[in-house]
């Protein structure tokens, strides 16, 4: 998903600086993880080097102690986020993402290596602080839900004006490999014909049902769960069982419906039946079947378009 927001950025970078809202933007939020982040996690007299915005992740990404050269291509590799710790042994990881050949390279160091992850955890300290005093932008995902949308256009438009003015900003020659391949212009094609805002809006509001419908089946369960255990201070069925106080029959008999309880609320079988009312909700604005191909660009853009609007799918507790 890191690996996302980079492209992304990367190649609307002349849109994000041309804009006054975007620059001031703070990669925070469930959305963003641990991009833009240099942290030690194990030690906690450490702080990481704090939340950078859109401006201050570019500038990252220009400073020479944060970018190694793409094995692959030579072109430019882009921070995402790295960390430090370990017992014994220190380790380090740096993640970096070369956005022509979408191969994302992580830099495993011991002690050598401690000191390139210093150089840019200084870098993204410097950036974070330079920019502490920013008034706060748009929510990270909706600049991003807008980004994308660009990069979509600027993909589906042969002389990709937005890509070039990006690579000059950056001062980024693009190697033999673009930034264009079939693939990603198909995904464009494919995102522009299915996320209409009607259908994305159906989706939405399949997904709020589909969201409350699974948290009141969770509930029912727990409370199936609590009765079959029996109540509080009382043997359990497993130690009236193995006392012999409980007959086999009944025993796999509280087996089989505790497992029922479990598959009930399973979580990919519920995330199988909220995408399932996603799409044919969708479908149904649309006027025709979402295919395969179209089917996960689709739930992705309902995921992202729901981010945007912060409001991100509650967690659910864990299957009993």
């Amino acid at each position: 998903m890191v690996s996302d927001f980079a492209e992304t950025l990367f190649f609307t970078r002349a849109a994000v600086e041309a804009d006054p809202a975007l620059p001031n933007v703070r990669i925070e939020g469930p959305a963003a993880g641990p991009f833009g982040r240099a942290r030690m996690p194990q030690k906690r007299d450490a702080p990481d080097s704090g939340t950078l915005t859109l401006a201050g992740l570019f500038r990252v990404w220009d400073d020479p102690a944060s970018y190694r050269p793409c094995r692959r291509c030579g072109s430019r590799r882009l921070f995402l986020h790295a960390s430090a710790g370990g017992t014994s042994h220190l380790i380090v990881r740096i993640h970096r993402f070369c956005p022509f050949c979408r191969d994302t390279d992580v830099e495993c160091e011991g002690y050598e290596g401690i000191k390139r992850f210093w150089a840019v955890q200084d870098a993204c300290r410097r950036a974070a602080e330079a920019d502490a005093a920013t008034p706060p932008g748009i929510p990270f995902a909706a600049a991003i839900a807008h980004l994308r949308a660009l990069r979509d256009a600027d993909l589906l438009d042969p002389a990709h004006p937005l890509e070039a003015a990006s690579l000059a900003a950056a001062r980024v020659r693009p190697p033999v490999l673009t930034g264009h391949p079939p693939a990603a212009v198909e995904a464009a094609r494919l995102r522009a014909c299915c996320t209409t805002p009607e259908a994305i809006a159906r989706a939405l509001a399949a997904r709020a049902e589909a969201l409350a419908d699974e948290q009141r089946l969770v509930a029912e369960a727990e409370a199936r769960r609590t009765a079959l255990l029996g109540r509080p201070g009382e043997p359990s069925p497993k130690t009236r069982f193995k006392r012999g106080e409980m007959p086999l029959a009944d025993y796999r008999a509280f087996l089989a419906e505790k497992r029922a309880i479990r598959d009930g609320i399973d979580p990919l079988r519920l995330l199988r039946v909220r995408q399932d009312r996603i799409v044919r909700a969708a479908e149904a604005v649309l006027g025709r079947r979402l295919l395969s191909s179209a089917r996960g660009i689709f739930l992705a853009a309902v995921e992202e378009a729901a981010a945007a609007g912060e409001t991100p799918a509650p967690k659910l507790p864990d299957s009993p």
